[in-house]
């Protein structure tokens, strides 16, 4: 996997697939799963009491991986600010590559001093930071109270307030609204026969209603969030495969694959063997209405040259009561070391990118939305997607695998399906598939 900061279009797309591998373990901004694993763990300090700002006057350590091609730029404007705020505090901000991030970074963090502060994927690398007690408990500080509540309870356990995730994405089809208007759609379809209605009237105008990248690893199962998030019967239910108690063979997965057949006439030709990036250049020209990937590709689409205005949305599957409109994942999960020697320095700089100002410093510098409240959205594309962030969505269910194999046997069932293989015998053979990575997890 390709360092992120060397391209920033390319390696966006494999941020989230080492989402993938780390919190399927994770394709989710950049940045999302049923609750941790290792909830019964607890981090060797108990909470703080809040930090004293007459005393933040320590050096900490920021250890993170870099967000975007501006990243760096960004945190030291960030950091700026802090220093000025507190002239006797100083902020080192460490940035390692994200595949080099994911694969080592549990070991500097419990061997030496830094990471006072520090960030974690969503998923396994999360739980591995919880499980190894390097997180502070967080419970009680003052500043819990800038960021928005409901994106916080996955990490929290046993009352104890671990992390906070500071990036939010839409892993919801990016779509092209001029197409839209064009066809008569003012509004987002909020049923199957209304998706389906609006593919057919995109269709007729000659245009690929969904360019869906079945062929790229990083990116083909994106689509798998939306497809299940109102067919199956519980909202952790791909944890719940994993477990065992649900099977890829029950009826609600069986329904899922049928409507991927349904949506075989409206993806690209040989869409199972299509990489992102020809899908990406069929949406940026306005050949392809829709692009079946995440908010995250939003900004490479402008790279390429598209100026339509855009949005996002998920195919609904249901043709009434609808508890989930779209899809959101979680990333950036910040946390305190428990062991830092500077914990009112650390907690203040946690507290200084709680604020209104640092955080929509963080947003419109590095294209993503974030957890704070009332952040001023002042890109584009941004603000447009904004109102997301206060619409029925549910936790990205794909993150909710430990097992990428799992989590591919499930996709590769659509694949499949879209292939010409009948639903059920899709269905029986992921399902198979995830009996044997049961087994061999319990030998």
């Amino acid at each position: 996997m390709p360092h992120f900061e060397l391209d920033p279009v390319i390696s966006r797309r494999s941020l989230l697939g080492l989402m993938g591998a780390g919190g399927i373990s994770v394709v989710a901004a950049a940045c999302g799963s049923s609750s941790p694993k290792s909830a019964s763990v607890s981090p060797k300090s108990s909470a703080p009491a809040a930090f004293d700002p007459s005393k933040v006057n320590g050096t900490i350590d920021l250890a993170r991986w870099p967000v975007g091609s501006s990243s760096t730029g960004t945190m030291a404007k960030i950091i700026a600010g802090f220093e000025a705020k507190y002239p006797g505090a100083k902020v080192t901000d460490t940035v390692t590559a994200s595949a080099e991030y994911q694969s080592t970074e549990l070991t500097v963090l419990r061997n030496s001093s830094a990471g006072d502060i520090f960030t974690a994927f969503r998923g396994g690398q999360f739980t591995s930071f919880v499980d190894a007690g390097l997180y502070m408990d967080l419970s009680g500080q003052p500043f819990i109270n800038n960021f928005q509540s409901k994106y916080l309870t996955s990490f929290a356990s046993g009352g104890k307030q671990l992390g906070i995730p500071y990036l939010l994405l839409f892993l919801m089809f990016v779509y092209n609204e001029s197409i839209f208007e064009k066809v008569g759609e003012t509004t987002l379809p909020t049923t199957w026969d209304g998706f389906l209605s609006l593919c057919d009237k995109i269709k007729s105008k000659g245009i690929t209603p969904i360019a869906w990248p079945g062929g790229d690893a990083n990116n083909r199962a994106q689509i798998m969030n939306s497809m299940v998030m109102n067919n199956a019967p519980v909202p952790d239910m791909f944890a719940e495969i994993q477990t065992g108690k649900l099977k890829a063979t029950d009826a609600w997965f069986i329904k899922t694959l049928k409507q991927f057949v349904e949506l075989k006439p409206y993806f690209e030709p040989d869409s199972t063997g299509t990489a992102v990036g020809p899908c990406l250049e069929l949406f940026a020209s306005g050949k392809a209405a829709m692009l079946a990937t995440g908010d995250y590709d939003i900004a490479a689409a402008r790279s390429l040259g598209a100026t339509f205005p855009m949005g996002v949305v998920s195919p609904v599957t249901v043709n009434s009561n609808p508890k989930y409109l779209g899809v959101y994942n979680l990333t950036y999960i910040l946390g305190v070391k428990a062991s830092t020697s500077e914990p009112n320095t650390a907690l203040a700089f946690l507290d200084y990118l709680s604020l209104r100002g640092p955080a929509g410093t963080f947003a419109n510098g590095e294209d993503d939305h974030v957890t704070v409240k009332n952040v001023d959205y002042t890109k584009r594309d941004l603000a447009a997607t904004a109102l997301w962030l206060n619409k029925p969505t549910i936790l990205a269910p794909n993150y909710q695998f430990d097992s990428v194999e799992m989590g591919d046997a499930m996709i590769q069932a659509a694949i499949a399906v879209v292939n010409g293989t009948s639903p059920e015998a899709a269905a029986a053979a992921a399902q198979k598939t995830i009996d044997q990575l049961r087994a061999q997890a319990a030998a």
